[in-house]
């Protein structure tokens, strides 16, 4: 049976759960992860039952439960393990997101815990709560500070919706045209399809695949809209792309005002 909680603010700022929502579209990975905190127990475990969490969680929207929480689960969200032969979750964070109060705190925990834990609470007291939530926020902010810093240490992660061959014949392009390969620059890439997607309704796929097949190192909207979708593709002019520096390709050529995007 699901139960009441909270949602802070700072969930709707959560810079790795928004990176890894833009890298699953469709998979909805920060909307069940909030969602799955209404069916832990006061400890943050839950069964990990896919269909029966389906449910209870987006019940209305065509995707794979059992797919988004192993998205969850590899990006060292929630944890998977298995007790007395059933299957459990557990969300390590889950007291720094919940507060466990009234009839819930002073009843016994729901679901088994993890086998190497069974000597060891997870639960946090109410009193050392909010000093946990506190030394949480610190851990935030220097992890942002430290992107800022430093962006080319950032982790690349390839979109499920983008085929592996794909993208690897697109990086042999970037290299033969010595394009950054950081996974800032390739962030940005994915960035800039999706930007693509939403402006001009153009396939990322063919997207790439029209960048692979004439050589460019970046990607621009198809013109006539590739497939027929979207609306009018690039014109000329300066790019809104990366690699670039004013009106220069990545390899130092000026742009064609003629190009075919």
């Amino acid at each position: 049976m699901a139960r009441i909680r909270t949602v802070k603010p700072e969930f709707f700022r959560h810079e790795d759960l928004q990176d890894l929502e833009a890298s699953n579209i469709g998979k909805y990975p920060m909307l069940v992860f909030a969602g799955l905190w209404t069916l832990c127990d006061k400890a943050g475990r839950f069964e990990w039952r896919p269909r029966q969490i389906k449910l209870d969680i987006l019940p209305f929207l065509p995707f794979e439960m059992e797919e988004t929480l192993n998205i969850l689960k590899d990006a060292g969200f929630i944890k998977k393990y298995t007790s007395d032969g059933k299957d459990y979750g557990l969300i390590p964070t889950f007291q720094n997101h919940q507060r466990i109060t009234g009839k819930e705190l002073q009843s016994s925990e729901r679901y088994p815990a993890p086998p190497e834990k069974q000597k060891r609470s997870t639960r946090e007291t109410p009193e050392t709560q909010p000093e946990s939530q506190e030394k949480e926020k610190e851990k935030e902010k220097e992890k942002e500070k430290e992107r800022e810093s430093n962006t080319s240490q950032d982790v690349f992660i390839l979109p499920s919706w983008i085929p592996k061959e794909t993208w690897k014949s697109y990086l042999n392009v970037r290299k033969k045209k010595k394009a950054a390969d950081t996974p800032y620059a390739l962030n940005l890439v994915i960035s800039e399809l999706l930007k693509i997607k939403e402006t001009h309704n153009h396939d990322p796929v063919e997207v790439l695949n029209k960048s692979i097949t004439s050589g460019w190192a970046d990607v621009y909207p198809l013109k006539n809209g590739g497939n027929g979708n979207g609306g009018s593709g690039y014109t000329g002019g300066k790019s809104k792309t990366f690699g670039q520096t004013g009106g220069a390709q990545s390899d130092g050529e000026p742009w064609p005002a003629d190009r075919e995007y």
